[in-house]
């Protein structure tokens, strides 16, 4: 007698797909989960431009001081950033609203140092804060119209005699 061959095993079934709603639920889990990975994601993207956005913002409102701050804040923390060139410029130009003018040159020197539009444009300024400051250091020439207005009528003579 001839031996029966084994039946092949069955595969189990797959199981039914989820119910749609249990789809959907899944889903909007997942996003919770995924939220504050999104959302630490734009904060870190939001944390390397806050300073110079909020410098930025002073300087509209003519804070100087709190732009200056904000500025020197964003050059220290991201040195290497896209933006850092006009950055360096704005914050020279706020030095010299604030009347640092040897602050402001130190800034435009490393705009310069770059080239390019804003390094052509902060040399420019360099050489009008430069030129400025000759000027104030160098003394001041006696003017014709300056001179002091003589007295007359003590010069005069016999002016004792007049009175």
């Amino acid at each position: 007698a001839a031996a029966a061959a084994p039946a092949p095993a069955m595969a189990p079934a797959a199981p039914p797909p989820p119910p749609a709603e249990a789809v959907a639920s899944n889903e909007r889990s997942a996003d919770k989960e995924s939220a504050p990975m999104a959302k630490k994601a734009k904060a870190d993207d939001s944390a390397r431009t806050s300073p110079l956005e909020l410098a930025r913002m002073a300087r509209k409102v003519h804070q100087w001081r709190e732009a200056a701050r904000r500025y020197e804040e964003f050059i220290d923390r991201f040195p290497n950033h896209a933006e850092l060139p006009a950055a360096l410029f704005e914050t020279a130009e706020t030095y010299e609203r604030l009347g640092e003018t040897a602050r402001a040159i130190e800034l435009y020197r490393l705009v310069a140092r770059n080239g390019g539009g804003l390094g052509d444009r902060a040399q420019d300024r360099i050489s009008e804060l430069e030129g400025k400051r000759r000027k104030q250091a160098a003394p001041a020439k006696p003017s014709p119209q300056a001179a002091p207005a003589k007295d007359f009528e003590a010069e005069a003579p016999n002016a004792a005699e007049r009175k």
